[in-house]
């Protein structure tokens, strides 16, 4: 099984998620986090580029755009849902339009709406030189103070920022292990994933 296992990582985030609808998630794939959020009795809808996950879960009831994730946002009405989530998408963008799709989030969120990303942590020694670069598609990692920066300058307030607890090593044999790591070599042993929310400021 393939670690973190996304399914029990956004489950365990639904709580950042709770009286938001709709939530919009963009490169949804075949619609797991949607699936989850019917569980919990919010509203969603996915955006998603490859016809064969939209049509999959489209056969499963739920609602989602076959669209490119910023020609989407372009057209979407301002200010339509109460949060934005991004998991695993931004690395997967020409750098020349993390910018252009997080000011696009900013538009489509109503004032207050939160945006939650996720996104691969170059701060783990792990991501930066093994896994990261598994992905043909990858085509640049993200450092927190750089993605920070561009959040706030999309105008959105920063809620909370830093690794996601869920994909830093499990148990407590790793605890001694990544103390002297962390002495010898340096503080290179941090969740796997970023994780940043955000808030929408009232204009």
């Amino acid at each position: 099984m393939p670690w973190p296992n996304r399914e029990d990582q956004l489950r365990r985030l639904l709580p950042r998620l709770k009286g938001t609808s709709p939530v919009l998630d963009l490169g949804c794939g075949e619609g797991l986090l949607l699936d989850l959020l019917k569980e919990t009795g919010e509203r969603g809808e996915g955006v998603e580029r490859q016809g064969r996950y939209a049509k999959a879960g489209r056969a499963r009831g739920l609602t989602i755009h076959r669209a490119d994730v910023l020609a989407f946002l372009k057209r979407a009405l301002p200010s339509r849902y109460g949060a934005v989530v991004a998991s695993h998408i931004l690395e997967h963008l020409p750098p020349p339009r993390v910018p252009e799709m997080l000011a696009a989030c900013s538009r489509v969120l109503r004032p207050g709406g939160t945006l939650l990303i996720l996104t691969p942590n170059p701060r783990n020694i792990g991501v930066i030189t093994q896994t990261f670069w598994g992905d043909l598609e990858h085509t640049r990692p993200y450092a927190l103070h750089l993605l920070t920066r561009l959040v706030e300058q999309a105008g959105l307030r920063i809620v909370e920022a830093g690794d996601d607890p869920y994909t830093r090593q499990p148990g407590w044999l790793h605890r001694p292990l990544n103390w002297l790591r962390r002495l010898l070599v340096g503080n290179y042993w941090p969740g796997a994933d970023l994780l940043l929310l955000a808030e929408k400021l009232h204009r």
